[in-house]
């Protein structure tokens, strides 16, 4: 939106955005605008600012409030340039509400919304020996074709012209930001939604599952150093068919609310946790392993969730888990803002939308249950 705005509103339009977004205190990086301009409606009201978008379109009348707020509406890109205060609000929120999910996560694209696949891989076993006529052999990299489809979500904000009557400069930002909290929520609860489903992959078996040796439970299974120490080893002893170690690193150890403190102790502990003897090295931040408390987890919000539950998760550049899917680019995960004035009732309508979907292509991790 603040690109469209841009092109399609002169100089006063954006110093009109950029005024109304000064005064609800979003920064504005230049917004295309001229100091001046922006200065110049600076301590005008939104009435005032109003007003000045009718002019701007040729359109210069008096009268109430009321009137030139509704008029504003429809004679004008007044709400245009609303819908860019909205969307500018939203983009500075977005990357303050960035969800843990980014971390372990490798992000994808599609550029539609057809049915798409990921192709899962694995290392060959070895390179084979090239005899003396010189011949090379095919190796084969693939283990499966997982499969993905985005979807579409959003919802629409009306804020009325009261709103624009009463100055109130703040709702316009705060729709910006309501809207990218919301959209970052939404994409949270569908990567942890996918991850405690435990879905199958293409091979028909879970991705954490009693077969591939990555899923442990009982009473041993309690975040501690112990349990943490398995879960290291059956991390390290990821193998290919042939029984090939794979040489994968965790990096990342996934935990809810529940268990903060123990995972930062584990992590972050000079000494081994546990150990009388302060001089034995905690192997667990030797190898720089980080926690990531993600609420989600616990949450009675989503199918099963567990507060005993944990995870240790591995590079996401050196071996893909979860990947995030996005229409056009793999990092376009903002949500789009549009507006357009409403028929039914006097307000101002803004519509919000995500393209996104996540998809499960891997399953060298461990889950531990926790009990």
């Amino acid at each position: 939106m603040g690109q469209e705005l841009k092109t399609r509103a002169n100089s006063k339009e954006r110093a009109i955005a950029a005024a109304i977004l000064q005064r609800a205190g979003v920064k504005v990086d230049g917004f295309g605008a001229e100091k001046r301009e922006v200065d110049d409606v600076a301590d005008y009201s939104l009435v005032e600012l109003a007003r000045e978008a009718c002019r701007t379109s040729g359109v210069d009348f008096g009268g109430f409030p009321s009137e030139i707020a509704g008029r504003a509406m429809t004679t004008s890109d007044f709400p245009l340039v609303l819908a860019d205060v909205a969307s500018k609000s939203m983009e500075s929120s977005y990357g303050q509400y960035q969800s843990t999910f980014s971390l372990w996560t490798t992000p994808k694209s599609t550029n539609n919304f057809h049915q798409g696949s990921i192709v899962r891989v694995a290392p060959p076993s070895e390179l084979p020996l090239v005899d003396e006529r010189g011949e090379f052999k095919y190796l084969s990299i693939s283990e499966g074709n997982e499969t993905y489809q985005i979807v579409t979500r959003g919802g629409i904000i009306p804020l009325s012209r009261q709103v624009i009557i009463n100055d109130d400069v703040g709702a316009f930002a705060d729709v910006g930001r309501l809207q990218a909290l919301t959209a970052v929520l939404t994409q949270a609860r569908m990567v942890y939604g996918k991850l405690l489903s435990n879905p199958s992959l293409s091979d028909g078996v879970s991705v954490f599952d009693a077969s591939r040796g990555n899923l442990l439970s009982g009473e041993d299974s309690a975040l501690s150093r112990d349990s943490l120490a398995e879960a290291l080893k059956v991390v390290r002893m990821f193998s290919d068919d042939r029984g090939n170690p794979l040489m994968i690193e965790p990096k990342y150890l996934l935990v809810p609310p529940s268990l903060e403190m123990t995972a930062h102790e584990l992590c972050f502990s000079d000494s081994a946790p546990g150990q009388t003897n302060s001089s034995v090295p905690n192997i667990f931040k030797k190898i720089g392993l980080i926690p990531i408390v993600e609420p989600l987890l616990e949450s009675p919000a989503l199918t099963g969730s567990s507060s005993t539950a944990w995870y240790l998760l591995p590079d996401p550049n050196i071996s893909p888990f979860f990947a995030t899917i996005a229409l056009g680019s793999a990092d376009n995960l903002a949500p789009y803002i549009d507006s357009k004035p409403g028929w039914v009732s006097d307000n101002i309508e803004f519509k919000t939308r995500i393209d996104f979907g996540v998809a499960a292509i891997g399953h060298k991790a461990v889950k531990s249950a926790g009990v």
